[in-house]
């Protein structure tokens, strides 16, 4: 190595017996204390992921409980709705019976009374004067007067120079055969000896007063509705 020129200085560090007691024992030291922090970080992780399953399942609890509230509320209100639907129908329907009570109760008064119910159709048209109301090829006798006290006489049928014309006779019960009329069916009373009576051209007869009335309301027949035309 002198040939070559070259001189290299080697320095050698010797250590004591103490200082290689020590050395082991430091490195075991070392050794465990990285142990230590890789298990407590190990630890770490498992405590988060514990708090975060934890977390996780406190939420989908708490969005169960919630969507089950929400279910309820919904119940609830359908329930209510269902409720409020059902007492507007019984709230028809007795609105409904009610009338129909009502409109019973008002035939029952006026069954028998045609002069009552004559009366009424005269107020509502009063209240609702239209020529459309009146139809008395539809009104019998008995409502035909009735309306007469509550309206007047309306201007539908003869005139009173007309009616004039129908001569009268006394009834005789001579006068009457076995197809003849017995009684007058507009007041329903059966004749009698000397009562004064009037024949349409239709060979239908009545009492003079109340063919007379009726002629002055409708110019019809009470029987088969033949026009009564007067020359």
């Amino acid at each position: 190595m002198e040939e070559l020129g070259i001189h290299r200085t080697v320095e050698v560090h010797f250590i004591d017996g103490a200082a290689a007691q020590e050395l082991p024992t430091q490195l075991d030291s070392d050794f465990a204390l990285a142990k230590a922090l890789q298990e407590q970080d190990i630890q770490d992780n498992f405590d988060a992921f514990d708090a975060w399953a934890s977390s996780s399942s406190m939420f989908t609890n708490f969005q169960r409980l919630k969507i089950g509230m929400q279910l309820k509320r919904d119940e609830a209100l359908a329930r209510a709705l269902q409720d409020s639907d059902d007492q507007e129908q019984l709230m028809i329907m007795l609105s409904l019976q009610e009338s129909q009570q009502e409109a019973h109760q008002q035939a029952q008064q006026v069954e028998g009374n045609p002069r009552q119910a004559a009366q009424q159709q005269a107020q509502h048209i009063e209240r609702n004067p239209r020529q459309d109301d009146i139809d008395p090829d539809a009104m019998s006798y008995e409502e035909l007067m009735g309306l007469s006290e509550a309206v007047g006489t309306q201007n539908i049928g003869l005139t009173s120079r007309e009616i004039r014309k129908l001569s009268a006779k006394k009834y005789r019960k001579c006068c009457l055969g076995s197809n003849k009329e017995e009684q007058c069916v507009i007041c329903q009373e059966y004749y009698r000896g000397g009562d004064s009576v009037i024949t349409l051209p239709c060979k239908h007869m009545y009492h003079k007063g109340c063919i007379r009335t009726w002629l002055e309301m409708k110019k019809v027949c009470p029987v088969c509705n033949a026009e009564v035309s007067v020359r």
